[in-house]
């Protein structure tokens, strides 16, 4: 039957514990020999719950049955003319009648429900044709669900086991290969030998690590690479390490060690902001003297034979030269170009291009005195 959308709709619900099935019917003709209308089917709809939503309590899914039907045909049903009539033979609904504190879920449902005009009438389940179309004969109900779930598998938990007696041992052993090392650090730095309290090279109750980079690796994949260690920063490394162990050049070579640390590199927070390089100003292959000139002021200087300022004019595109011409603060574009025409332009004629830092205005000024 094609919906007709000047009569309202029909809408059947019913939900399981694994699934729900919907029947979306109009009004038809009544019955011979009662008063009873005749509902027509416009369409059939059943879904099956996710292994989620089968975890949902019997008032969530019985909501989550009507939520689905009415979503899946919102064409039919979305502002409708006339309310929708929701029959469903279970009283669950009700539930919801009452003020009650819902989660999230339930929350955006709620949104989704305020675009359909609803009634909802109860009827028994015998009338209910919904009913059978919500058993599935080979459906998945869920009997085995939530069964030997591992929350937390062993990979996700960190073996926080220190393995510092085998690397001291080990360092033990290398001290022990580098005797002539150690006893030529022990003129000149006042480390202790091993004795009857420490086996090991001290200095200042620190472990003496022999130049061997191996072990200066381990020691720095425990402090720093570890996942107990986290990666700390330079200056919490090396605050650890030196707690208990101590070589020459120990702080540079830890800085040296965090900063070809990818990690450490990839993940680090930026504190300083890229400065934006400096734009070079091109120059022509063929250029001749003073064809590109640079000029600026340094004003405010003491003032000497009547004059406070000191104009400068620079070759830019060939000879780098500099000029130097004493001036005034209050020089204008006018007066700039007095002095260009008598510094420079009797030599080099006038220039093709001009840099400054002035506003257009003093230099437009400068290039109409000049083309005087």
């Amino acid at each position: 039957m094609q919906p007709d959308y000047n009569k309202p709709f029909i809408l059947h619900t019913d939900a399981l514990s694994y699934g729900m099935g919907a029947i979306l019917s109009q009004q038809g003709e009544s019955q011979q020999n009662t008063t009873k209308p005749k509902f027509h089917p416009v369409a059939y709809y059943l879904s099956m719950f996710s292994p989620t939503e089968r975890n949902y309590d019997i008032y969530e899914r019985e909501l989550l049955a009507v939520l689905k039907s009415l979503i899946h045909w919102r064409a039919h049903l979305g502002w409708t003319k006339y309310p929708i009539q929701l029959l469903t033979d279970h009283a669950n609904l009700t539930y919801w009648k009452q003020p009650h504190k819902v989660n999230r879920r339930v929350a955006r449902w709620y949104g989704e429900l305020q675009d359909y005009w609803l009634e909802i009438h109860h009827i028994p389940r015998k009338t209910h044709p919904a009913d059978m179309l919500s058993h599935l004969p080979n459906a998945d109900k869920g009997t085995e669900d939530n069964q030997e779930v591992t929350v937390l598998p062993p990979t996700a938990f960190v073996n926080t086991t220190i393995t510092l007696p085998n690397l001291e041992t080990s360092i033990c052993m290398s001290q022990n290969s580098h005797q002539s090392m150690m006893k030529k650090w022990m003129k000149t730095i006042p480390i202790l030998p091993p004795s009857i309290r420490s086996p090991w090279w001290m200095f200042n109750n620190k472990i003496v690590i022999p130049p061997t980079i191996y072990l200066r690796r381990q020691l720095l994949r425990l402090f720093h690479d570890a996942p107990t260690a986290g990666h700390p920063g330079r200056d919490e490394t090396q605050r650890k390490v030196q707690e208990r162990y101590w070589w020459p050049g120990m702080n540079t070579w830890i800085s040296e060690y965090i900063t070809g640390c990818a990690s450490c590199q990839q993940n680090k927070n930026l504190t300083h902001p890229t400065k934006i390089p400096l734009f070079r100003i091109p120059t022509q292959e063929d250029a001749t003297p003073f064809s590109q000139v640079a000029f600026d002021l340094i004003m405010q200087l003491p003032e000497s034979n009547g004059h406070d300022a000191v104009l400068t004019i620079v070759d830019h595109g060939c000879s780098q030269v500099a000029l130097f011409i004493p001036c005034k603060t209050t020089i204008s574009g006018t007066h700039l170009a007095q002095l260009y025409l008598e510094h420079v332009y009797v030599w080099f004629r006038a220039p093709k291009k001009v840099i400054s830092d002035r506003d257009p205005h003093f230099t437009s000024h400068f290039a109409k005195a000049l083309a005087k």
